[in-house]
Formats: C-alpha cells, structure tokens, sequence
C-alpha cells in the first residue's frame, strides 16, 4: 500500500496538469523569416515597359516588362513521383535595385501537398537553397495564395483555402524570364529572422532602407545578382527542351 500511494498521487498530479488542447511541436519552418536579398532586377525590367500606346521601343530594351514576379521555391517530389518545388516566398520587383524577397510558410505545407523535399531536414536547418523563377505576369495577378503551393515548371497549384473546399485551380505563367539558384542561412546568434508583419514586408523594408539601411544588415540571410536575361534572337529553345 505504501507503495501504490505514491503512483496515486504521481498520476493524478499528471492528469491535472496536462494539457486538454491539442500539442504544439513546432510547425514553424527552417525557412520561415529568412530574407534573400537581390540585386539585377532592372536588367529584366523597363520604366517604360508595357507600353499601351503602340511606341515602338528600343531595340536594347526589347519586350522587358515595367515589373517581373519572382517565385522562391525549394526542390521537391509530388506524390505522382514528378519533381516539383514548394513555395516560399514571391515578391513583385519593379525597376529599383536592391529587392528583399521574404521567404515564409510552415513545414506543415510539406504534408498538405504531399510531398517529399529533395533535401534531408536536417540540412535545410543548417541551410537553405532553392531557386527563383523569373515570369513577367499581369500586374493584377494575386499571388498571396502562393506560398505553400506547387510550382510544376511554369504552373503553379496555390494552397488550398481550406480543407473541406475544391481543391485550387492552377494558374500557368506562360512568360518565364529564367531562374537561378539560391541559398540562404541563418546565424541565430548573430542574426534575426524577420517575424513583422509578411503583407506589408516590401513597404516596411523600403521605408527602414531609406532611414537606416544598416539596421537591416542583421536580418540579410543570402544575397544574389539576377544573371543577364537570355537574348530571344540568339538563345532560342527548341520545342520540348529546357533552357
């Protein structure tokens, strides 16, 4: 009896502090809160671009569109076997240089889509790479719908706004200006994770750019150049190929 008692006691204790709500290990990704920032932007785009007048343009500028879409995405396999990416982050950029893209989204998403990523886990906490794909889009395309959607090559599968719901139509960016690859680390010790609001990143960025740019050096976790875009007249794809 002596013995029993205290178990008694120790399991009660344990059933009054429980929790009753659901338990939280952690969602949140090794890549939510990295910031990349890229320069080059204005070798893809024009002040002038998108012109509704019928001008002609100069034959340096050629078709480069007022602003571009880039799409950060990380490699992975979709439960067909196909290869894939998953989205992370995406971000207008206009003709001003430097552009921070915002990588965001939760390991959550890797179960929803059904999807096994390219990398081990334990390396994507050590470091990120990915790669962003470059598309001139409409200026209205709505894109908060991406991260944590699929990219398939130039088609995208936005996440679903809810699981009872159809699933989401995909929507085809039909104009890709190329992609590069990217990587990105945090150093906890050294550097912050950008957890401010996500809707409003670009215009919170560019205001604390203009009034202390060194203050964001802490929150930089990779930097890039966008390479020159592909010559249309000289770097032509054939059909069924990729570039």
């Amino acid at each position: 009896m002596r013995t029993i008692l205290p178990l008694i006691l120790l399991a009660a204790l344990i059933v009054s502090i429980w929790p009753t709500g659901p338990l939280d290990f952690g969602s949140r990704s090794p890549w939510d809160g990295l910031v990349i920032l890229i320069d080059g932007v204005e070798r893809y785009t024009d002040e002038d671009g998108d012109r509704s007048d019928g001008a002609a343009k100069d034959d340096s500028v050629g078709d480069r569109p007022s602003r571009i879409l880039l799409i950060a995405s990380l490699p992975a396999v979709d439960d067909l076997g196909r290869d894939c990416s998953l989205i992370v982050g995406t971000a207008f950029a206009d003709h001003s240089d430097p552009l921070a893209l915002l990588l965001q989204g939760e390991t959550d998403a890797i179960r929803l889509q059904k999807i096994k990523m390219v990398a081990p886990p334990a390396e994507m906490y050590r470091s990120i790479e990915g790669i962003i794909s470059i598309f001139a889009v409409p200026g209205d395309l709505d894109v908060d719908p991406f991260p944590g959607g699929l990219l398939h090559g130039h088609q995208v599968t936005p996440v679903a706004g809810s699981r009872q719901g159809p699933p989401p139509s995909s929507i085809l960016l039909a104009d890709s200006r190329g992609s590069i690859s990217f990587e990105a680390h945090c150093d906890e010790q050294k550097q912050q994770r950008w957890r401010g609001d996500r809707r409003d990143f670009q215009e919170l960025w560019g205001r604390a750019h203009d009034t202390d740019p060194d203050r964001l050096e802490s929150f930089i976790h990779g930097r890039l150049t966008l390479p020159e875009p592909p010559d249309p007249a000289t770097d032509a794809v054939a059909p069924g190929q990729r570039r």
